[in-house]
Formats: C-alpha cells, sequence, structure tokens
C-alpha cells in the first residue's frame, strides 16, 4: 500500500475517534461550559453602574437542590430573569420590570445559572444587588 494512502488512513481514524469523544464529553459534561462573569465565591454584596441599552450578568454554579438566595434594588426599573443555557435559554424566573426583588431559587438540577439584569432606560442606573448560595444540610 502506498504510503500516501496509510497516512490518509491513520488520519482519518485518528479525526473520527476524536470528533467522537469530543461529541461524548459535551453530553457528559454538561455544565462544564464557558460562562460569562461566574462568581467565585458563594456570597457577595455589591453594586454596578448599568448604561443605558446594556445588560449585566453574574453566573453561580450550583447543584441539585442547592438553594440561591438573592435580592436587588435600583431607583429604576430594570428587566431582571434568571436563567440558565442549555443549547437554549431556559429561564426559571421569567423576565420581569422590577425596582427591586428579593427570593430563593432551588435548583432543580446541577448547573450554572446566571441572574441577569437590562436597563432599557435613557440613562444609566445604579443596581445593587447581593446573593448567598445555600446548601442542603448547612
Amino acid at each position: 500500500m502506498d504510503i500516501a494512502i496509510r497516512y490518509f488512513w491513520i488520519f482519518l481514524i485518528t479525526s473520527s475517534v476524536l470528533l467522537a469523544f469530543s461529541f461524548w464529553a459535551v453530553e457528559q459534561f454538561p455544565t462544564t461550559q464557558p460562562t460569562h462573569n461566574l462568581a467565585k465565591q458563594e456570597s457577595e454584596s455589591i453594586a454596578v453602574n448599568l448604561p443605558s441599552k446594556n445588560r449585566y450578568e453574574r453566573c453561580v454554579e450550583l447543584r441539585t437542590d442547592w438553594i440561591l438566595a438573592y435580592g436587588f434594588s435600583t431607583p429604576a426599573p430594570v428587566r431582571f430573569n434568571l436563567h440558565y443555557h442549555d443549547r437554549s435559554d431556559h429561564r426559571p424566573i421569567p423576565e420581569q420590570e422590577l425596582t427591586q426583588f428579593e427570593g430563593e431559587f432551588t435548583a432543580e438540577q446541577a448547573q450554572v445559572y446566571c441572574l441577569q439584569w437590562g436597563n432599557a432606560g435613557k440613562g444609566p442606573v445604579r443596581l445593587e444587588y447581593w446573593f448567598e448560595v445555600k446548601k442542603p444540610g448547612s
């Protein structure tokens, strides 16, 4: 057999195995995905300036039955939602226009969940928010 044909078959088989492994890894580890603004701490309380026509997102990794307690306040209404990405947007808490809110969310599955605020107003808004991850039995 010609050496070029051998290399072609080796390349084809190796590429196929790597592609199959990639698909398998994505299915096995669905929460391992790049996320924007992933929190490193289990609690946080800060304020940010949210420019007009912009969004701010803070993400937290939760395991099944972990609770995310959170709240925020702004001087003007902002669009708020809690969501996660799994090939499409899932919104356990749908988008609402609010100036303040406090709540708790219990994760039904292990996932990276994101709190998101959007400023549809004409001027900047000061957003003060906090969150705390509560683990069962703690």
